[in-house]
């Protein structure tokens, strides 16, 4: 997914006035200096674009307020504007060398924050912030400002999206398979819930896990995010062995926790993201939880990691955070930018 941004120079003097509100950071000056030279850029942003099939939610590429942050050569903030509702606005910067980023969907009161450059970059989107009409853009240019012109600036999401299509159930056991299976909550955990501007703001990477918030450590705790990571409302009744389709989505921000050195145990670490099915076994008298976790490496952002088929073939493990250590599962993931797809197809 791409946003593609425009900014049109045109003559400074005659605009000024007319500028909308851009908070700027003055520098010295003194009398003997020449004017500083103006230009009225105005920054328009279009409609998102997408390059990733099968995306049918228009609410994913809602533009619902716009900010425009300016960064001298030097680094230092020269000049911000916000608008909501609407999909461009016009600032006033100097000639020169800019830095600038365009950020969608970002909470106000970001300029408050904002002196310099590495400022911005460690400022974090946060997950409870995040709506599925309502997801964290970011874009960054760097552009000589010298004479009129035109800059495109790509906005990406920040988060990564995570599908699920289809559970089979194909139990080799003939108790299992005269069973009645139900799955009837879906959620992810271990699901990284904030993530800076620029991740080039954390001089030491190997910290990175303290340094942003975790949500469903484990297993599912209700939090302020559970809209972007659980579907409690399924209600899948399996009766012998069948197929069901669906059509749930889950958002996280990438996680840098490898296959390699993933963690299960009880004592909370960094982990790989898990997409959880939870279900219940009925076999007459009795009923068990069982759960199927399915790890998914989101190690980037504005992608789509996606479940095409979940084949479940035995009874899944006892703990969400625990991934099934028989072959009782299987399945294949695909993955795709928002500009492609991740396709997971697991058997289990």
């Amino acid at each position: 997914m791409k946003n593609s941004i425009s900014l049109t120079a045109v003559a400074a003097a005659a605009m000024l006035l007319s500028l909308s509100a851009c908070t700027k950071a003055e520098k010295p000056s003194s009398d003997d200096l020449q004017p500083v030279q103006k230009h009225s850029l105005t920054v328009s942003v279009g409609d998102p674009a997408t390059k990733a099939t099968g995306i049918t939610d228009a609410n994913e590429k809602n533009v619902k307020t716009l900010d425009i942050v300016v960064f001298d050569a030097d680094s230092t903030l020269e000049c911000y504007s916000r608008v909501t509702g609407a999909k461009s606005t016009t600032i006033s910067v100097s000639t020169g060398t800019k830095y600038i980023y365009a950020l969608v969907n970002w909470p106000s009161a970001l300029s408050s924050s904002v002196d310099e450059e590495s400022d911005l970059k460690a400022i974090q989107a946060k997950l409870t912030d995040d709506d599925k009409d309502n997801l964290h853009m970011t874009g960054y240019v760097t552009k000589d400002i010298t004479a009129d012109g035109t800059i495109n600036i790509d906005v990406y999401r920040k988060v990564s999206r995570i599908d699920i299509k289809k559970i089979t159930t194909a139990f080799t056991s003939p108790a299992l398979a005269a069973a009645n299976f139900y799955v009837d909550s879906i959620y992810v955990i271990n699901a990284v819930g904030s993530y800076p501007v620029d991740d080039s703001c954390w001089s030491d990477k190997s910290s990175w896990g303290s340094k942003v918030d975790w949500y469903n450590k484990e297993g599912f705790v209700t939090s302020g995010a559970d809209d972007m990571l659980l579907d409690a409302g399924v209600a899948l009744t399996f009766s012998g062995n069948t197929s069901k389709t669906m059509s749930y989505s889950y958002y996280v921000y990438p996680n840098a926790v490898t296959a390699a050195n993933d963690q299960n145990n009880g004592t909370w670490q960094p982990r790989c993201t898990r997409l959880v099915i939870s279900a219940r076994i009925a076999d007459g008298s009795s009923t068990r939880r069982v759960y199927y976790p399915i790890t998914i490496p989101v190690d980037t952002a504005n992608k789509i990691w996606s479940v095409e088929e979940l084949k479940i073939t035995r009874a899944g493990s006892s703990s969400p955070d625990q991934p099934v250590v028989t072959q009782s599962c299987t399945f294949t993931i695909n993955v795709k930018d928002w500009a492609g797809t991740v396709n997971l197809n697991p058997s289990i």
